[in-house]
């Protein structure tokens, strides 16, 4: 991990722990449009609302946005009308001092704020929409270059050189923001001359994902402590090399100078590193959006397309403890057996030698060893990198499951109907590995009634979990097993 990295991830752990003077903490509406009559709760300085294209993200930002601007039709005339006849109510805090916000509509195609209203320093971005009208604005005006004529361009620092070579993914040796005052409708319009490998280019020159990294980065870097930033998909026309190196440095800003922000995205990279308590996921069915509070990596990733990726490897000692973990998973936590690949390492000794010399990675791999429960007295220590757990029980689940069937005197037509086979049949193979070797038992088992090993495994675990105090012993593991995932 490089040095800057280093920083970087404790510019995230700071993201959320930091006291925020000034927030937007919740926004109430009716009648939004392509949204459900909801209220969403923001928190913790770094905050997503993510959905599939057409669910109402940039609606939900418009109207943010307006709950938050001194005059709520300075909002771009496209979103405005995506407001018009709805209700808008938020709860902002400047310097700690609560506000509640309200619009509504006035006179036709007007709005007007009815609560308080808020003083403190916020900017709204889109920067792939905003990199696209600024170079049309270059072209459009044949006086612009008399304009620059009359601007001191600002330059950039070292530091902030190599920040700006690091988002982008290219080495500039110079950087000079041009800052044109009361132009475009705006209050500070940027033009952009860089310099690199020895070309220089301004902002015309630029791919359209170059000159969106660099206005956000331009954004963050003005924007006083103790702001809010509303930032739109700012994952358009953008590398996943630079999404990644972007929401590090949007976590840079968020610690250093207090900025509030709250960013639509459809990105799973964007969302990488924001715990899922900060996102809100915005999914329509049969009628409008609705969000969905705390959503669960596979809910994003089914949304979001790609796939469900594995996330991490679940280490058990041998497959019959396997086909035990997996119908415990299956009835308790089926995101986590969706989430982590089980796999049966051959033996305990396999276990212990991969969760001890296995290198830690950057998050993207969670490594787990699960131990038979007859091991809880063997195994310990503080050499492990990897943490570890125990099967449920104090024996191994073999015997566990075998003792079961020995002692449960209704055990034959409880499987019979777990199999769905005939309660005689089933009899009598039970009665053929009475006795047997329990290394032997399950085996010899289903070959009496001609059925995968697997599969009578999982129903003798079914069985086990019916009954109260069993579960409760699967439920602590389970519960256990999670608190060690790496989110």
């Amino acid at each position: 991990m490089s040095l800057r990295q280093a920083k970087f991830d404790d510019h995230w752990r700071h993201v959320y722990s930091r006291t925020y003077k000034t927030r937007f903490t919740e926004i109430r509406f009716n009648n939004l449009g392509c949204l459900a009559n909801t209220t969403i709760a923001f928190s913790g300085g770094l905050n997503a609302i993510v959905g599939a294209n057409g669910v109402g993200k940039s609606t939900l930002a418009a109207g943010i946005t307006q709950l938050l601007s001194e005059d709520p039709n300075t909002v771009e005339d496209a979103f405005r009308s995506r407001l018009a006849g709805s209700s808008l109510d938020g709860t902002a805090y400047d310097n700690n001092t609560q506000l509640n916000l309200s619009v509504t509509d006035a006179a036709p195609g007007q709005r007007v704020l009815n609560g308080d209203k808020f003083t403190g320093n916020f900017a709204w971005l889109d920067p792939s929409s905003v990199a696209g009208r600024y170079v049309d604005q270059f072209h459009k005006d044949k006086n612009f270059k008399d304009l620059l004529d009359q601007v001191t361009p600002l330059k950039l620092e070292a530091d902030e050189l190599k920040m700006a070579s690091y988002l982008v993914g290219k080495k500039y040796s110079d950087i000079d923001i041009f800052e044109i005052s009361d132009y475009a409708g705006l209050d500070r319009f940027p033009y952009l001359r860089a310099s690199s490998a020895g070309v220089s280019y301004n902002s015309e020159g630029m791919g359209r994902g170059e000159l969106s990294l660099l206005l956000t980065y331009w954004t963050l870097r003005d924007m006083p402590k103790d702001s809010i930033l509303v930032l739109e998909e700012p994952e358009t026309h953008v590398s996943p090399r630079s999404q990644d190196c972007l929401m590090n440095i949007i976590a840079k800003f968020c610690d250093e100078k207090a900025i509030w922000v709250i960013v639509t995205t459809h990105s799973p990279t964007v969302i990488r590193r924001i715990p899922k308590e900060h996102i809100k996921l915005l999914l329509r069915d049969a009628g409008p959006a609705a969000p969905i509070a705390s959503p669960s990596k596979l809910d994003i990733a089914l949304l979001l397309g790609g796939g469900v990726a594995y996330s991490g490897v679940l280490l058990v000692e041998d497959e019959g403890a396997k086909q035990f973990l997996l119908p415990i998973l299956e009835k308790l936590d089926p995101e986590l057996m969706r989430q982590f690949e089980v796999v049966a390492a051959g033996s305990v000794t396999n276990i212990s030698s991969l969760l001890k010399t296995m290198p830690e990675t950057r998050s993207w791999l969670t490594l787990i060893g699960i131990y038979d429960g007859d091991m809880r007295q063997e195994i310990g220590g503080d050499d492990f990198l990897w943490t570890f757990e125990f099967l449920p029980g104090a024996v191994a689940p073999e015997h566990l499951l075998i003792a079961l069937a020995e002692n449960e005197p209704n055990f034959a037509n409880v499987l019979a109907t777990e199999l769905q086979m005939d309660a005689a049949q089933v009899q009598l193979a039970l009665n053929h590995v009475a006795g047997v070797d329990f290394h032997d038992y399950f085996g010899g088992f289903a070959a009496g009634l001609n059925v995968e090993p697997s599969l009578v495994r999982r129903a003798f675990v079914r069985i086990w979990l019916q009954d109260p105090a069993s579960l409760a012993l699967a439920e602590g593991f389970v519960r256990s097993v999670r608190e060690s995932v790496r989110e």
